[in-house]
């Protein structure tokens, strides 16, 4: 028969497993809706691309230059605040108007055409993040 202590140590190590699950769906989903959009988005300069940002806690306020912005995605490889709502914004005047079909390069959009693609994937993601912790 187990002890309360036992029992407290199998809650604390569940506990753990929990949200080291819930943070890693997290992660993947985010990873995959800028990895998404990123690809999706019409390039003509790169301005419109390389404005997609990864903030934390509130959108995007300014737009930044052409470059790469690869580290954005190294935002979302430490730990992360569960509270903090992470936001992938895009401050380039014209993003709404490639949204909605401006470019030929994109007729149906990047934002929404990818959330639906995530939201299929969310399934799998999930899945797959389960059974990597049954094997831990």
């Amino acid at each position: 028969m187990g002890t309360l202590f036992d029992f407290n140590a199998s809650f604390d190590k569940f506990e753990a497993a929990i949200t080291t699950m819930t943070e890693d769906l997290v992660r993947q989903v985010a990873l995959a809706l800028h990895r998404g959009i990123l690809e999706k988005t019409p390039v003509k300069s790169g301005f419109a691309r390389d404005n997609w940002q990864i903030t934390f806690g509130a959108p995007a306020s300014e737009t930044r230059p052409i470059g790469d912005y690869s580290s954005d995605i190294a935002l979302l490889t430490g730990p992360l605040d569960m509270k903090a709502k992470i936001f992938i914004s895009n401050c380039c005047v014209y993003i709404t108007s490639l949204e909605y079909g401006h470019s030929g390069q994109a007729p149906q959009g990047m934002v929404r055409v990818t959330i639906e693609e995530v939201k299929d994937a969310v399934g799998r993601i999930q899945a797959a993040l389960q059974q990597h912790m049954r094997s831990s």
